[in-house]
């Protein structure tokens, strides 16, 4: 492929990140590619969803991040909108997704500018809904407790606002994993899964955790599970516990 437009995603919390995006950027002067700096970290009130923040940066063909296995999961979550690709440069601490070294950025942009590489395809998730997201009265103070300003919340999708045999389908996507929590604190929930409409598993838990085979090595191994190569077509499901005891893992 011939990249026409990048997008970079950089952890401006990291010196050495910022720096590399520089060379990036100076690779696409150099080479006469469009590119643009995608803020997902911004705190302004106006936070974008990912297809908003795809569309404003123009739309790239290829996701650049350069930090850790976190940046490269919120640049997965803009590619997908678009179906780019996602180049990662590994500047954080453990870099289990993100492959290339900072000193090898020059080289592996020309590598995919000139179609010499290999495209692993991976398995992500999208999440339905029974009904319209919504919170209950008075629990906006509580989310807020201990953190920053929240993302927005994923919008609905318009075509299939109302699906009786699937739901409310929601504008999210994960690379990694989804997590079904609940808002009450004092109690756990009793919920089951349904895998094609058949009842796989019942759990009383805090949270239920579904990981694709990305995202699904640090929970399977916490519960005793296997690993699963990457390009499996497998889901896992994991009941979160209180006090995050891992306490069951199953494989569909």
């Amino acid at each position: 492929m011939s990249v026409q437009r990048v997008g970079i995603v950089v952890h401006g919390g990291r010196p050495d990140a910022v720096t590399a995006a520089d060379v990036v950027r100076q690779w696409c002067v150099r080479e006469g590619v469009g590119c643009v700096a995608i803020d997902v970290w911004s705190q302004d009130e106006e936070r974008r969803d990912a297809r908003a923040e795809v569309e404003a940066a123009g739309g790239p063909d290829l996701i650049v991040t350069l930090g850790g296995d976190g940046t490269f999961l919120r640049g997965a979550r803009l590619a997908a909108q678009n179906d780019a690709l996602v180049l990662g440069v590994d500047l954080g601490t453990l870099g289990f997704l993100t492959e290339v070294p900072a000193d090898d950025v020059e080289g592996a942009l020309d590598s995919v500018h000139r179609g010499e590489v290999d495209i692993e395809t991976r398995l992500m998730l999208t999440m339905r809904a029974s009904r319209p997201l919504g919170l209950p009265v008075g629990m906006e103070a509580l989310l807020r407790y201990g953190r920053g300003p929240a993302l927005p919340p994923p919008l609905v999708r318009p075509e299939c606002a109302v699906a009786l045999d699937w739901g409310v389908a929601l504008n999210v996507t994960a690379l990694n994993d989804i997590v079904l929590e609940k808002l009450a604190r004092d109690r756990q929930v009793s919920l089951g899964v349904y895998l094609s409409g058949r009842l796989l598993a019942s759990y009383s838990a805090d949270a239920v955790l579904v990981a694709t085979p990305t995202g699904s090595t640090a929970y399977s191994f916490a519960a005793g599970g296997p690993v699963i190569s990457p390009a499996a077509d497998a889901i896992v499901f994991t009941p979160v516990a209180p006090h995050m005891t891992f306490n069951r893992s199953v494989v569909a």
